[in-house]
């Protein structure tokens, strides 16, 4: 079992500039013993900063960093991984 512990923080660094960041903290619980096994635990950390390029449109970056030693031994990939993403978002009611 996996109890996730989650922060989230928002920001506007300036009128057009806005930051949303979420770290997320996921020890594995042992069902046996019931004590928490710290050596699998899953980190992330996601980071997206927004720039308003004028009405809807705005121009997103995104970093996320994870560690998931669970997810390494299941598909035999590294424990640690980062990804990078640009986008051009544009916002709408419905």
């Amino acid at each position: 079992i996996r109890h996730h512990f989650k922060l989230r923080m928002y920001g506007n660094f300036t009128p057009k500039l806005s930051n949303k960041t979420e770290i997320t903290y996921a020890p594995f619980l042992k069902l046996s013993s019931s004590d928490f096994d710290y050596e699998d635990t899953f980190i992330q950390a996601k980071s997206m900063f927004s720039y308003n390029l004028g009405r809807a449109f705005y121009w997103d970056y995104i970093i996320k960093f994870e560690r998931d030693d669970l997810q390494a031994e299941v598909y035999q990939i590294s424990a640690d991984n980062t990804t990078q993403t640009f986008r051009l978002r544009y916002q709408f009611d419905l």
